[in-house]
């Protein structure tokens, strides 16, 4: 009788390599927090936009659709595949969004930017495309991070 080939204590092959091919896919708890986020990302768009509107003209505005779009998407990303936090930032933003009653935060965004271009050589003429772009990618992403900052108390208490 020839001996069996297979090892009865192995552990089960699994599929590793097509496993690692395959994207993530997003549950549809995450479906929702990314809903969540595009909701809270609007609440936090009214005085950002009026005041980051009227510095810019119209190629300047482009870019800054353009930056709007991008932040709102990594943004989205990071909600969508991160399940603790992404509900934290779900939480956060909205609290955050009260903020602009009062829009200090808001205003200290937008000076520390108009430094920044002013730095870089970018001062208050036509921004053009890509000054826009990166000034909203510069104000947008220190409003981000205090939407984030506001998350964090709340990523402490969300323990599911």
């Amino acid at each position: 009788m020839a001996p069996d080939r297979q090892n009865p204590y192995a552990s089960p092959r699994s599929d590793e390599a097509a496993a690692a091919k395959r994207p993530p896919v997003a549950e549809p708890a995450s479906k929702r927090r990314l809903a969540a986020w595009c909701g809270g990302w609007l609440l936090n768009m009214p005085v950002a936009a009026v005041f980051g509107w009227g510095g810019t003209t119209d190629s300047g505005r482009l870019g800054m659709f353009v930056g709007i779009v991008a932040l709102m998407l990594i943004g989205g990303v990071g909600v969508l595949y991160t399940r603790r936090f992404g509900r934290a930032v779900v939480i956060g933003t909205p609290i955050f969004a009260v903020t602009q009653f009062y829009p200090l935060i808001q205003i200290y965004c937008g000076l520390f930017t108009a430094f920044v271009m002013e730095a870089i050589g970018l001062g208050a003429e036509d921004l053009g495309f890509a000054g826009g772009l990166l000034a909203t990618l510069v104000c947008g992403g220190m409003l981000m991070a205090c939407c984030y900052a506001v998350a964090i108390p709340v990523w402490f208490l969300v323990r599911r």
